[in-house]
């Protein structure tokens, strides 16, 4: 048990003593999910959307606005300023679109979700196809970066996945996301009445008003408004709202035996270099967080093929009952049931044991304590705080900016410098892009004289690399940026 009790203290010291441990996990600044969800409906021009309410319906307004609708209720919305139809003068005039809000953003201090609304996108096509009597049903979510295609898209036109027929657009969804929005729109027509009946009170937050008054109907669905976790384990991290670049992620990067760097995955951002005894290291940098939410579609359209009619019966016969004659036979087996042979019950347990661990750590300048208890036997350790080596390496990521949206350019800044008491030779830095960044050509620039190559990665993005040249002293520092455009 001392022996048990020794390797606990050393686990839980020894990231003091080892030089170019890896940073920590990338998290997203604490944040709360925000009680409205901003949703904007994207189209042709002339598209017109109006809300309506238990007093009556809003002025329309045009498909740059955006308004706020409290997760877990279902509303229904009036569009009208359709595209003509020369080819059809007797389409419906309006489309009436479901709206199942779902989630909601994670708004840290500082940031607010009018900036970033769902774009709800109707497209021509989309339009003619309700018309022509199609059920369309487009279920948004938040993307996961790591799950995210890279697709390249517009703001205002997020990357649609057409799950074909028989398809699941909301399993989609979520391996993929956190769903947000489901979307359904056919050629159904609706009148004032019934939008007016279905609206509910201290839901909706329309344009110019500054203040929302309490929902007057619980919600459809309360677990929509509030995170569930669970109590023991906590709530999950939220991740989808978070680009986190930097560090190094999955399979730790190495130097392999053919001499060259492996395990460098995209987002991965890593340093090689020679230290004074001729041994190659790879050191990674800290992990960047920006707030850059994507959002996404997957949807499913449902055509009909064909149409039933009803005819009235043209005439009508009398039926004559028949006679039923019913015999009942005797069984021909019989059953018993009979008495268990034997009855097996739980046993009490023999003995318990119980291992106690570490109980406090205290650290001073330079020393680490620890105390721990065995067999009602406290045992207090202590660990030195090692020195740096004589070689040691940093690598530090920075940006311009942690909150952008699709379209916005960043400026990344990695600096790095030598802390140890020995020169360093032979120092590459590389950068892995994730498929949500694309370089900006020619924005490259280094402080002192480097190589600087580029390289596609898996993940459709590029890895850049830049390869300096001469010693690296002791207490000298270097730095090189790039941009890089968020999809």
């Amino acid at each position: 048990m001392r022996r048990l009790f020794i390797l606990v203290l050393w686990a839980a010291v020894s990231h003091l003593a080892i030089a170019g441990t890896p940073p920590p996990p990338c998290v997203m600044p604490a944040g709360m999910l925000f009680p409205l969800l901003f949703v904007r409906i994207a189209g042709t021009p002339s598209l017109q959307c109006t809300i309506f309410r238990p007093e009556g319906p809003t002025p329309p307004f045009g498909t740059d606005t955006s308004f706020g609708l409290r997760p877990g209720y279902i509303y229904q919305v009036q569009l009208t300023g359709l595209p003509d139809r020369p080819d059809r003068p007797d389409a419906v005039p309006a489309l009436f679109p479901t709206l199942e809000v779902r989630g909601a953003l994670a708004m840290a201090p500082g940031r607010s979700a009018a900036n970033f609304p769902v774009p709800l996108v109707l497209t021509k096509e989309d339009i003619a196809k309700a018309q022509d009597g199609s059920l369309i049903t487009k279920v948004i979510y938040l993307e996961c970066p790591d799950q995210s295609l890279g697709t390249p898209t517009p703001p205002d036109l997020p990357f649609e996945l057409d799950v074909g027929p028989g398809g699941d657009p909301w399993a989609e969804a979520r391996a993929r996301g956190r769903l947000m929005v489901i979307l359904r729109f056919g050629e159904r027509q609706m009148t004032e009445e019934e939008l007016r009946r279905e609206a509910i009170q201290g839901t909706v937050l329309i344009p110019g008003e500054k203040v929302l008054a309490p929902p007057a109907q619980p919600p459809y669905r309360p677990w929509d408004c509030f995170r569930v976790y669970d109590p023991v384990l906590g709530p999950k991290p939220l991740t989808e709202e978070c680009l986190r670049d930097g560090g190094d992620c999955g399979l730790p990067a190495g130097i392999g035996p053919d001499g060259r760097l492996h395990g460098l995955d995209p987002a991965d951002t890593v340093a090689e270099y020679t230290d004074s005894c001729g041994r190659r290291h790879v050191k990674p940098s800290n992990c960047v967080c920006i707030y850059a939410p994507r959002f996404s579609v997957a949807r499913l359209d449902t055509t009909p093929v064909g149409y039933s009619a009803v005819t009235g019966i043209a005439g009508r016969q009398t039926v004559i009952p028949q006679v039923v004659a019913k015999n009942e036979l005797a069984s021909r087996d019989t059953w018993q049931a009979e008495q268990p042979e034997a009855l097996r019950g739980r046993e009490k347990a023999s003995g318990i044991r119980a291992t106690e661990g570490l109980v406090t750590i205290d650290q001073f300048e330079g020393l680490v304590t620890a105390v721990g208890r065995v067999k009602s036997a406290d045992i207090v350790g202590s660990c030195q705080k090692q020195p740096l080596g004589p070689d040691h390496f940093l690598l530090c990521k920075e940006a311009d900016k942690h909150t952008a949206r699709i379209g916005d350019v960043i400026t990344f800044t990695l600096k790095y410098s030598n802390v140890g008491a020995q020169p360093l030779t032979d120092i590459v830095v590389s950068d892995s892009l994730t498929n949500r960044l694309e370089y900006v050509p020619g924005s490259a620039y280094a402080e002192r004289d480097a190589v600087f190559t580029t390289a596609e990665n898996e993940s459709g993005s590029l890895i850049l690399r830049w390869q300096f040249s001469g010693q690296l002293l002791p207490a000298q520092t270097g730095k090189v940026t790039f941009q890089a455009r968020v999809r």
